[in-house]
């Protein structure tokens, strides 16, 4: 199997949106690398690494990305860092959701 830090051949922003919703998937069930998949999602990213211009929508998920790899502590002191960090990738999630559907639609 193909490791999920290979570089991936992103040619177009449904490529990338696949991408975001894979590595979203991928961190669902590698919890404790959250921090290195948010990097290397952010840096697999960039136009330089894609070689695309990435839609306003794109750059916005994109940084998004970045601000996991270290996403600070809740301001709910009822929340564990476990529990905000999830919930931030699940908003993150819905991003990517919303992208895809107004893709299709």
């Amino acid at each position: 199997m193909e490791s999920f830090y290979s570089l991936p051949t992103l040619k177009s922003d449904d490529d990338v949106l696949r991408f975001f919703k894979t590595a979203i998937e991928y961190r669902n069930s590698h919890k404790s690398e959250y921090g290195k998949i948010a990097r290397f999602v952010f840096d697999s990213t960039h136009r330089l690494a894609v070689g695309i211009e990435l839609n306003i929508d794109l750059e916005r998920i994109r940084a998004e990305f970045i601000a996991l790899e270290a996403p600070g502590m809740p301001l709910d002191d009822n929340l564990s860092p476990e529990v905000y960090d999830d919930q931030l990738w699940k908003r993150l999630e819905s991003m990517v959701d919303a992208a895809i559907e107004k893709r299709t639609v």
